[in-house]
């Protein structure tokens, strides 16, 4: 029992545990974030949200995954953007063959390129996620034999198929 004003709601707990919110803390406060201008073409905008520090102490990088599997990875290196301004960047990505069913996903992360008092070298700061346009192709339907037949009946409609019928 306590008084009403129940002080413990932060995001880590007093034995420095952290809550499950700490990951979305952390997504919120990103300093950068990444917006597609033509996923596709691998055009995409990088705003540093900093007011006070360049994006280049970080080392940007990206993955290509199909259905959860990497495919392609690759390095953007540190790219230059001052405090407060965007900067459209290209990612060398290509549609790769895709099965039915299969859809492509661009993650771009940005991870410190050294140590900090806080965090070891390669900490992920900030990534932002792309479903890109290409998808596999649906596969082609079988066709199941008898077609379903459907009927107004005085009590619902009665539909019937191969091996039943329900109303």
């Amino acid at each position: 029992p306590h008084d009403g004003y129940f002080t413990c709601n932060g995001v880590v707990l007093a034995d420095r545990t952290p809550k499950p919110c700490v990951t979305e803390m952390k997504k919120v406060y990103q300093p950068a974030t990444v917006r597609a201008v033509n996923a596709g073409a691998g055009r995409f905008r990088v705003t540093n949200k900093y007011s006070h520090r360049n994006l280049s102490h970080l080392e940007a990088s990206w993955k290509l995954e199909v259905s959860g599997k990497t495919v392609r990875t690759g390095k953007l290196g540190r790219l230059d953007v001052p405090p407060g301004t965007s900067r459209e960047i290209r990612v060398p990505v290509f549609k790769p063959a895709l099965k039915p069913g299969e859809e492509c996903f661009l993650t771009i992360m940005f991870n410190l390129a050294q140590a900090e008092p806080w965090a070891p070298r390669g900490f992920t700061l900030a990534w932002d996620q792309f479903a890109m346009p290409w998808r596999g192709k649906k596969p082609a339907m079988k066709n199941a034999g008898k077609p379903l037949v459907v009927r107004e009946m005085k009590s619902g409609w009665l539909v019937e198929g191969k091996g039943f019928s329900t109303i």
